[in-house]
């Protein structure tokens, strides 16, 4: 990098006509826009980068040379992109390169967000889980016709499924959180097959079911 910093002044960034690319030094770069008074900021470097470097021979590119968007003039003056580059050269003399670091950072907050939804949905309870995995088990065995079984196993895989996603909103205690998931089954099942779960059946299942789950807060 240069040795000779803060060449300019406020005066040449605002005089500075379309087009034209005015060094501050250090590898602070203004550029000026079309608008009179307006106009970018960068910060020009070497990257030594490994996973940059990679890619650009894989691209048959030799250019080591990077720019970093500092933000806009006069949203940015003069002073504040002095004081963004200033932390960005220190990382590039010490063999970092900012661009491919907040790439990397960004990429493992995406990561560490989608770990922490399946987390999140693990432990919540959806309507299709609730179904498969307690509601079924316990109402399929109470009916001796085979015919029966096979057509409430029907019902549930064939026309209830939009609606499997949905969360279980059903509060405490445990004894209405089932009643509260049986008639979201229900009401979803009414909707999408108009077919009805009897408040018989809601009776039989909370007497036979001790499974409890854990319903999403809102």
């Amino acid at each position: 990098m240069a040795k000779t910093l803060n060449r300019l002044t406020s005066n040449e960034i605002k005089a500075a006509h379309s087009g034209t690319n005015l060094n501050d030094g250090g590898g602070l770069f203004y550029r000026a826009d079309k608008t009179p008074g307006s106009g970018q900021w960068k910060f020009r470097f070497t990257s030594h980068d490994l996973d940059f470097v990679a890619r650009q021979t894989a691209n048959g590119s030799a250019t080591r040379k990077r720019d970093m968007g500092l933000g806009t003039y006069p949203t940015t003056s003069l002073a504040s992109a002095r004081a963004k580059v200033a932390p960005l050269r220190i990382a590039v003399d010490a063999g970092h390169d900012p661009i491919e670091d907040a790439r990397r950072e960004a990429e493992a907050a995406k990561r560490e967000a989608a770990d922490a939804a399946r987390v999140r949905a693990a432990e919540e309870m959806t309507l299709g889980r609730y179904a498969d995995d307690h509601f079924l088990p316990v109402m399929l065995p109470q009916f001796a016709n085979a015919a029966h079984i096979q057509q409430w196993q029907a019902t549930f895989a064939t026309h209830a499924t939009t609606c499997w996603p949905s969360f279980c909103r059903s509060g405490t205690p445990k004894t209405s959180r089932r009643r509260g998931a049986v008639s979201e089954l229900s009401a979803c099942l009414a909707t999408q097959s108009r077919t009805d779960i009897s408040p018989a059946t809601i009776r039989l299942h909370r007497r036979n079911s001790t499974i409890p789950f854990r319903a999403r807060r809102n």
